[in-house]
């Protein structure tokens, strides 16, 4: 293991038994290249009595101090306070409703809030903060989309990489390389007529991992949170924590917090949804 004067980043994440897109099989694995491979940062764990039963987490937090359970029923999440609204949402929602509980949708929309209780709690006294979806490593090695091995990411992520982020700025990834689409959604979040709004099948930025100073971390978690009740308030459908975020990255008033991290074309054989594995390596 490295020494702790190597650490400065603390990622939070979560794991909650809700109707998924994947078997529970396909997440056990993921969730295990994660954990062993916890040891150039912190990890904090979101959880609930359920998923503690289904997945045995004090394997790695016996055994890895940088590891931490936090026991987190969904009922305090923030998002529970607004779950007539989600589970109206998820009537409408037909991207995702035949294939994931409403929760889900709820719990994404949640991530920003668990890295700020994160900070506040100082469950790790880091200097930089972020989200890793648990699902986030996934070691496909064939195929058109891949990652990189358990074995390149021995030591994921790179110091280096974390000392010189910009304290002022919140990294997220792009997943949309097509500018004429980015200038579009662009123009309609700044100036689009009433009634216009994005297309919802196109993605832009992905919500499976952002990284953050300390100090930015209440800002994100009150920013996002005004931004998801306006899109309630308007009566429009949430397809997921993505639209939130792309409404923020492109929109004049919030886009100058965001540095946005985008895929080099040589290593197209990657899937740009998780594209930090290479760019923190």
């Amino acid at each position: 293991m490295q020494s702790n004067h190597h650490i400065n980043i603390t990622f939070s994440t979560c794991w909650y038994s809700f109707k998924a897109k994947f078997d529970f099989s396909v997440y056990a694995e993921w969730i295990r290249n994660m954990l062993s491979n916890v040891r150039a940062y912190n990890l904090v764990i979101y959880t609930d009595e359920a998923g503690l039963a289904s997945f045995d987490f004090n394997a790695y937090t016996a055994v890895n101090p940088r590891i931490r359970v936090v026991i987190k029923p969904f009922e305090s999440f923030r998002n529970y306070a607004l779950k007539d609204a989600w589970m109206a949402n998820h009537e409408k929602n037909a991207s995702l409703n035949k294939w994931v509980d409403w929760r889900v949708n709820a719990l994404w929309s949640e991530k920003v809030h668990l890295v700020n209780e994160t900070v506040a709690r100082k469950y790790f006294d880091t200097e930089y903060y972020g989200w890793c979806d648990i699902g986030y490593f996934r070691g496909r090695t064939t195929g058109p989309l891949r990652d990189l091995t358990m074995s390149q990411l021995r030591g994921w992520p790179n110091p280096d990489k974390i000392a010189v982020l910009n304290p002022a700025k919140i990294y997220y990834g792009c997943v949309n390389n097509d500018w004429t689409q980015i200038e579009n959604c662009i123009r309609i979040l700044n100036h689009g007529r009433a009634g216009e709004s994005v297309d919802p099948r196109l993605n832009f930025i992905a919500g499976g991992f952002f990284m953050l100073h300390k100090s930015k971390a209440e800002w994100w978690a009150v920013t996002y949170d005004t931004k998801l009740h306006r899109h309630m308030m308007d009566g429009r459908i949430i397809k997921d924590d993505q639209q939130i975020i792309t409404d923020c990255v492109f929109s004049n008033d919030t886009q100058t917090h965001f540095h946005i991290c985008r895929e080099e074309e040589n290593k197209c054989k990657y899937d740009a949804w998780f594209l930090f594995q290479r760019a923190l390596m």
